[in-house]
């Protein structure tokens, strides 16, 4: 819940005509957090994954970036 509150934190920070790239980086900054702990802690299996992709694109959605499809399994080793 932590990476996800920050990263919706992160992406109200962004002045409201930050560009794309900048509002990807920080839903990169999102996954590349969920590969540290899951590095740490391995505990993202099927439900967790599923779980954590609707999360994600529902955010992606909200900030504009939702015509981009399948953007977590560019960034995730999980």
């Amino acid at each position: 819940r932590k990476i996800m509150k920050n990263t919706v934190r992160d992406l109200s920070k962004l002045d409201p005509s930050a560009s794309e790239n900048d509002r990807m980086a920080v839903l990169q900054n999102c996954i590349e957090s969920f590969n540290t702990l899951d590095g740490e802690l391995q505990f993202i299996d099927t439900i967790e994954r599923e779980d954590i992709c609707e999360e994600f694109e529902m955010i992606a959605q909200a900030c504009g970036l939702g015509g981009h499809e399948n953007m977590a399994d560019e960034w995730r080793d999980w």
